[in-house]
């Protein structure tokens, strides 16, 4: 079964906006805008899909905020750069993160990321700030381990264990009679050091599993660390 993947989106910073009020600045926020057949593939964790707001932005505006999307399959990202107003607001034009570097930041190990620096565009025609430079989104795409379908699959995982652990202790007891007669071997796992960020937090949830055979034990799951600690004894038949 393939790991749940999530994608984390930070909105860094536009470039050379352009004058949108008689003060000759800008009140830019960015939005997202997903089109019907996106909003399927993806699930928002969050309650918005829109940047805050800067106030009187010159030539240059910076969030660095993070928005997390649940991921099945590759999507291309719209972004919208906003200028708010009392009495309304007016897009000022679109960047477009492609389905193709997506995809290919999908298919990266966990934890891959790309920065990316998109034109915005209206009308397919280049953006022109205050400078006259053409305006551009900063951006980075992170591809994480989604803990939200994680842990809704390791509760499920527990419940079921609970309803037929016992018998399947049972089972497992009686096949270690029957096919490993002579002996046990007793493995003690201390702990593990140096481990790789595997999640959106920098930390992963590791547990380690010893195989003798047709053997399988397994240690309890730790959640949130680096360096986690089981001091755990996993006990395996041995044959004569």
């Amino acid at each position: 079964m393939s790991i749940p993947k999530a994608l984390e989106v930070i909105i860094i910073s536009a470039e050379h906006l352009p004058k949108m009020d008689v003060l000759g600045s800008i009140d830019p926020f960015i939005q997202f805008n997903f089109s019907s057949d996106s909003r399927k593939r993806l699930t928002l964790y969050g309650p918005k899909l829109q940047t805050s707001i800067k106030k009187n932005a010159p030539y240059r505006a910076e969030w660095n905020e993070s928005f997390l999307f649940g991921i099945d399959e590759p999507v291309s990202l719209k972004l919208d750069l906003m200028d708010w107003d009392r009495t309304g607001t007016e897009i000022v034009g679109e960047a477009i993160a492609s389905i193709e570097e997506v995809c290919k930041l999908m298919q990266s190990k966990m934890g891959s990321e790309i920065t990316l620096n998109l034109p915005v565009l209206n009308d397919s025609k280049p953006v022109l700030g205050r400078d006259n430079i053409p305006c551009c989104l900063n951006a980075k795409l992170r591809i994480l381990h989604d803990e939200n379908k994680i842990l809704a699959a390791e509760t499920q995982e527990q419940l079921n264990d609970s309803q037929n652990g016992e018998e399947q202790r049972e089972k497992q007891a009686l096949e270690t009679l029957l096919f490993w007669p002579s002996g046990t071997l007793h493995v003690t796992l201390v702990r593990a050091s140096h481990l790789p960020k595997m999640d959106m937090f920098g930390l992963c949830d590791p547990f380690c599993t010893v195989t003798l055979g047709k053997q399988h034990a397994r240690t309890k799951h730790i959640r949130k660390t680096l360096e986690p600690v089981w001091d755990e004894t996993v006990r395996l038949g041995l044959a004569d």
